[in-house]
């Protein structure tokens, strides 16, 4: 015997407007939109990206009664009701908040992978989940010291620094890649002043990432102390724990070199990669304010 789920109702207020929400706000596909009344009509969505028969449909029913307008936004009686996976949270998480979608955490990381709850417009609580990939159980990583042959891996991910978030309007993508990829051109020449950079690898000698670390003065109390300058994830290895690992290396490096501190500096519009930092220790302290004017 087989059976599937094919689709599961959803109590709406009015068709238009959730097609307008889960459609033109959420993205995703409308399957069927028919009249069988007057007052009704069958009004199937469902997210993006799924083959035909390969998981159940929303199906979007206007409210007809009392009862069933109380429930409007409180069919799990406050808790999650519907759980829903993407391929890449982050990018999720910052088209819809940026479309006015409200999200009642920051995102998290879990065994399973990296959730965020959202509402929908009637505020039922929705789980947007990334699974952690299939391949991660398999695949380990290890940090180790950059060689020559990192190089291309390693400038090729410098556009990475200046992409996915909003920069202040008085930098340009293309400064901020010029700059890093010089700094990052100085450290693999030993050319800067002292310092590391550290590369994540695969178990299967892939690289996914890189941190790039040096020392510093500290302004207050004139001591030196560890910084990471520049640090980036391959698109292919995040959700795998690899910027985690990154940072506890610096961490350990910044401890073999006798250092108490480790800074980082991280531009104010990338709440992406604050958030991650915030969740693992690091706090902000001062916020550098810029004013120009023409020349």
């Amino acid at each position: 015997m087989t059976q599937s789920l094919s689709a599961l109702t959803l109590l709406v207020r009015d068709y238009d407007e959730a097609i307008a929400f889960f459609v033109g706000t959420l993205g995703f596909e409308l399957l069927e939109n028919t009249s069988l009344d007057a007052t009704k009509r069958w009004v199937r969505v469902r997210p993006p990206g799924r083959a035909v028969g390969s998981g159940p449909s929303l199906l979007l029913a206007r409210a007809a009664t009392p009862d069933q307008r109380a429930k409007i936004g409180d069919q799990a009686g406050g808790r999650v009701f519907l759980f829903l996976e993407t391929d890449d949270l982050w990018r999720d998480y910052e088209r819809w908040r940026a479309k006015g979608v409200r999200f009642l955490e920051e995102p998290r990381e879990e065994s399973y992978g990296i959730v965020v709850v959202f509402q929908d417009l009637y505020g039922n609580r929705w789980d947007l989940i990334q699974p952690r990939a299939a391949a991660e159980s398999t695949t380990t990583w290890r940090v180790r010291p950059a060689r020559q042959a990192d190089r291309d891996f390693i400038l090729g991910l410098v556009p990475r620094l200046a992409a996915g978030f909003p920069l202040p309007s008085w930098r340009t993508p293309e400064e901020v890649v010029e700059a890093e990829s010089a700094t990052l051109d100085a450290a693999l020449r030993a050319t800067a002043a002292s310092g590391e950079v550290l590369v994540a690898e695969s178990s299967a000698g892939i690289p996914g990432g890189f941190v790039y670390l040096e020392q510093h003065l500290d302004y207050f109390r004139k001591n030196a102390h560890a910084h990471v300058s520049v640090l980036a994830v391959a698109v292919e290895a995040e959700g795998q724990g690899v910027g985690r690992l990154l940072l506890e290396a610096a961490e350990a490096w910044a401890r073999e070199q006798g250092l108490g501190m480790l800074t980082l500096n991280v531009f104010v519009g990338n709440d992406r990669a604050r958030a991650v930092y915030e969740r693992i220790g690091f706090a902000p302290e001062t916020v550098r304010y810029v004013k120009t004017w023409e020349m």
